[in-house]
């Protein structure tokens, strides 16, 4: 009897979990973000909670239906399960506490717990991938290369086109949970009024700050493990010129964190690429020392 409630149990679930996977799942825009600070804290819990669910039960149920056989990697499947497990944490919340419940500590903690616990799911996900590739190779030969069957095997293009909007989700549940932490947290009126930030939102985001502290990371990158760097310039001007200009002073409100992670996946892929590119030019040319590396060009508006 009792096997036969747990399996009603999970049937039910899984029916909940699919009605929600099914509903749009709501993004904010900036300007969203920054009217939720006006908002009871309630109410920025409640519209955590709801947006939680939504997003929970996409990305597990997404992560179980990629197609070609990706859903079967086994580490697919674990990230797929913490999902699922974090769904029915919120979900059993609500059904005990109420909506009432959504602004105290205790769920405060279980949606910490969910944050802290999807850190590694970059990983998990690439593991997933490295694994799925395996198998295909099992399969169809160890020269198959994902990249150049990609244009003929729509499948290959699905996988590609459920982890995009995975990591999209992904990203807006981890955006709303960090947001609506920090703005729980309590601060004196001094520091509300000497602080930049709202939320996850610099209010004051300077994009030239934030591009120098990214190729900064760059640079350190490339010596390490090139022994050379190339330089930067801004909208024509090298980067240390440029960033005493008043252009450099333009500001605006910005998740900069973010911003951050865009400047240093392009600034690296750049420096790479001009490295790359000197080291074959100068080997080409039979010259001695160092190549001489293109700078990276980067125009601001």
């Amino acid at each position: 009897m009792a096997a036969r409630r747990l399996q009603v149990y999970e049937r039910c679930m899984l029916s909940t979990m699919a009605d929600y996977a099914g509903r749009q799942m709501e993004k904010s825009t900036l300007a969203e973000l920054l009217e939720l600070a006006n908002r009871t804290p309630e109410e920025r819990a409640t519209h955590m909670h709801e947006t939680l669910k939504v997003g929970l039960s996409r990305c597990a149920l997404r992560l179980g239906e990629m197609p070609f056989g990706m859903c079967n990697a086994p580490s697919i499947k674990r990230v797929s399960g913490s999902y699922v497990q974090d769904f029915r944490k919120v979900l059993q919340y609500e059904r005990h506490f109420g909506h009432k419940g959504f602004a105290t500590q205790d769920y405060h903690e279980i949606t910490k717990g969910i944050f802290n616990a999807q850190k590694g799911t970059m990983l998990d996900i690439a593991k997933g991938v490295f694994e799925y590739n395996e198998d295909l190779a099992a399969v169809f030969g160890k020269n198959l290369e994902l990249a150049e069957v990609r244009k003929d095997v729509p499948a290959v293009r699905g996988v590609e086109d459920s982890l995009d909007k995975f990591f999209t989700e992904r990203l807006t549940m981890r955006l709303l949970i960090s947001h609506t932490h920090n703005l729980a947290t309590p601060q004196d009126e001094k520091t509300k009024k000497d602080s930049m930030m709202v939320g996850v939102v610099n209010t004051n985001t300077q994009p030239i700050i934030i591009l120098s502290r990214a190729f900064t990371a760059v640079r350190f990158m490339c010596k390490r493990d090139f022994n050379m760097s190339p330089d930067l310039e801004v909208n024509g001007v090298k980067h240390d010129e440029y960033i005493l200009t008043e252009k450099a002073k333009q500001h605006f409100p910005y998740v900069h964190t973010h911003l951050f992670y865009i400047f240093l996946e392009l600034l690296k892929n750049a420096a790479r690429a001009s490295v790359i590119r000197g080291q074959a030019d100068h080997e080409e040319a039979g010259l001695p020392g160092k190549p001489k590396l293109a700078p990276i060009q980067v125009f601001l508006p």
